[in-house]
């Protein structure tokens, strides 16, 4: 599936299996803080370097992998709010 959807530059499909954990419940917050939280973890792919990482669906990626389902996944919320 991770070959699949890493393939070409399509974007991730809208129904895309979520963790559980991922899932927001919240009907309240600061947007402006959460954005600073989001950019700042993406701020941190930069200097990724775990040679191998274990994705809780996907399992076990490169760090290749990691960056380019890091960038479809941002792209995929981006397009989710029009942004």
């Amino acid at each position: 599936m991770l070959k699949a959807m890493l393939k070409d530059e399509a974007p991730m499909r809208r129904d895309a299996k979520t963790s559980p954990e991922f899932i927001v419940t919240e009907t309240g917050g600061n947007v402006e803080v959460e954005k600073a939280k989001w950019i700042s973890t993406l701020e941190k792919y930069a200097n990724y370097d775990k040679p191998e990482f274990t994705h809780w669906f996907f399992g076990k990626m490169t760090k290749e992998q990691v960056g380019q389902l890091a960038y479809k996944h941002v792209d995929h919320h981006l397009r989710q709010f029009n942004s």
